[in-house]
């Protein structure tokens, strides 16, 4: 498949973690046992935003965030970039005191009507599918790398990036459980919010 709705830049799944925990992000990366969750919800365009925040961008980078910060849907969460170049520079001013980003693609049939679809001039590897509610984030971050235990049956079905294989027929049996389960045992409660579900496929860029 080389159809994807955009690119991004996020933090590759050993480095999704913030040591000062700043905007309530965690200080340990997502993992279960030696499994890393490799999924949407990885800190998107972050370094690039703090030093925007910080006012250290220089007027190029100020452009950029600015053009993403243009990108903003009220029904979408993702800032994504059609320009695999604008992605590479971005890539590479994160990375530039260490390397803790990747080149990111996503594509859902859902997204695809939103915002439309492109196919990617540059290789993919695909990694699987990550259940995705607008405004609330990765159920599978939320749920399973959160409180694996409770999702007995649910973590052998993950493959070595931590989602699911595409049209894994479990995946709507999950977010059912989900569902249920965040009641009763302090998950963050999507009953309102079912209808933006999304199923993502997500890969990373190859050979930059």
């Amino acid at each position: 498949m080389k159809k994807i709705c955009g690119y991004m830049v996020l933090r590759t799944p050993e480095n999704n973690c913030d040591k000062a925990e700043r905007a309530g992000l965690s200080s340990v990366p997502p993992k279960i046992s030696d499994t890393y969750y490799a999924g949407v919800d990885r800190m998107p365009w972050f370094d690039l935003t703090v030093d925007y925040h910080d006012g250290v961008l220089s007027a190029e980078f100020v452009s950029l965030k600015k053009e993403l910060n243009a990108l903003k849907n009220e029904t979408v969460d993702y800032y994504l970039v059609e320009d695999i170049n604008k992605a590479k520079k971005i890539l590479d001013y994160s990375n530039s005191k260490r390397k803790l980003n990747e080149i990111a693609v996503i594509y859902s049939q859902d997204l695809e009507k939103k915002i439309g679809s492109f196919e990617s001039p540059v290789a993919i590897s695909w990694l699987g599918t990550d259940i995705y509610c607008h405004g609330y984030g990765s159920l599978l971050r939320e749920g399973l790398f959160r409180k694996s235990e409770i999702f007995t049956g649910y973590v052998e079905l993950l493959n070595k990036h931590g989602l699911f294989d595409f049209n894994n027929k479990l995946i709507d049996e999950y977010i059912s459980a989900y569902t249920k389960l965040s009641h009763i045992h302090n998950l963050e409660i999507i009953d309102g919010a079912l209808s933006y579900i999304d199923k993502v496929a997500i890969g990373r860029v190859n050979n930059r």
